[in-house]
């Protein structure tokens, strides 16, 4: 077995069983185990099997409440998104057709003879107007694009307990997981397997920075 397998039966606290197993295997192969160790194997291989099912089943919940929870975002954002260009379409289909009209007013009177003195003036007027209304349009356009602010209460998900936050026993993680994920490698680093994700985490340029505060805490130490 490698490292990893044998820290892993180690967390599972199934290290023992295991080397019972291959012993009484071993003896297998070379004897005839009697009736009563023959049970006995089948008895602990079964109980083997049972605890490493319910670890199976542990991890497919702890994926599958990461899941729900992205998909849950994921929603929200996409709502946010639509609600944003809706903004973004009506300031376009109600401001700039008019202001594309105005424009295409003044293009076409310079090259007519109908440019006299009131004339031009008129439409000087038309195109100041017309400038003055685009920058409030190109404003308002800005403003809309930036989208709004939705401020909610908060809430606690599947990476709270990782920064230290409490959490409901629905979306606690597991003994199994959290074990796993508090304890070092056997090779390769020196920090818990938490530890160096939080640490990669923290050098990632596209997630914010975390608080002076985080950053002192002992789990980044």
């Amino acid at each position: 077995m490698s490292k990893e397998a044998v820290q892993l039966a180690e967390q599972l606290k199934l290290a023992g069983t295991l080397r019972e197993i291959s012993a009484l295997r071993q003896a297998q192969s070379t004897s005839k185990l009697s009736p009563e160790q023959s049970m006995h194997l089948l008895e602990i291989r079964e109980d083997v099997r049972e605890v490493i099912e319910q670890t199976r089943m542990e991890i497919d919940y702890t994926d599958a409440e990461f899941s729900r929870e992205e998909a849950v975002y994921s929603e929200l954002l996409q709502a946010y998104t639509d609600a944003r260009d809706t903004r973004v379409d009506r300031i376009n289909a109600y401001g700039f057709p008019d202001e594309w009209n105005i424009v295409g007013r003044w293009r076409g009177a310079r090259h007519s003879d109908l440019c006299k003195p009131q004339v031009c003036h008129s439409l000087r007027s038309d195109r100041n107007r017309s400038w003055s209304r685009t920058k409030c349009l190109l404003s308002l356009r800005t403003a809309a694009g930036k989208g709004g602010k939705f401020e909610r209460d908060p809430h606690p998900n599947m990476l709270s307990k990782v920064f230290g936050y409490q959490v409901p026993p629905e979306i606690d993680y597991p003994d199994s997981i959290w074990t796993w994920l508090n304890s070092t490698p056997p090779i390769g680093t020196d920090k818990s397997r938490l530890k160096f994700l939080l640490a990669i985490w923290q050098n990632d340029i596209n997630i914010h920075h975390f608080s002076v505060n985080q950053r002192n805490n002992n789990w980044m130490s």
